[in-house]
């Protein structure tokens, strides 16, 4: 008989994370302490900057560190915040495409509503093109 493993509440043993999962990208290490940098600068603790974004002190502190992943709403929140612009606080190669940087910033800026009304257009442009690209090799 085999046993499985379980903790001593009886329950799964908690899943490990992969590699991927612990990798930070330079980009978001770079991001990171253009936040902590600007922030500093402008006289926030962690704990106020924190607050006014909406996270714990924690998560900040792993954001500016380069520890934690900075999500692209997060990026655009915290550079809102600071009064910079967008550009400053996303990753290079996304910096080298203006139209991408306004596209993201229209969304970041949307409320919920129009947000869900931006993705729903999104999904269905989408669908368009893929079935575009169906008919073309169809043809072929």
């Amino acid at each position: 008989m085999i046993k499985k493993f379980t903790r001593r509440n009886g329950r799964k043993p908690l899943k490990s994370k992969t590699m991927s999962e612990y990798i930070v990208p330079a980009e978001h290490i770079e991001i990171g302490h253009r936040i902590r940098e600007t922030r500093e600068k402008q006289g926030y603790s962690v704990t106020e900057f924190a607050e006014m974004m909406g996270v714990h002190k924690s998560t900040l502190s792993m954001m500016e560190t380069g520890k934690r992943r900075i999500s692209l709403s997060a990026g655009l929140r915290a550079a809102r915040l600071l009064g910079m612009s967008a550009r400053e606080f996303v990753p290079l190669d996304v910096k080298d495409d203006p139209d991408e940087i306004e596209l993201l910033t229209i969304y970041e800026e949307a409320s919920s509503k129009d947000k869900s009304y931006l993705l729903n257009m999104a999904r269905q442009h989408r669908a368009y093109v893929a079935s575009q690209r169906k008919g073309e090799k169809a043809e072929e």
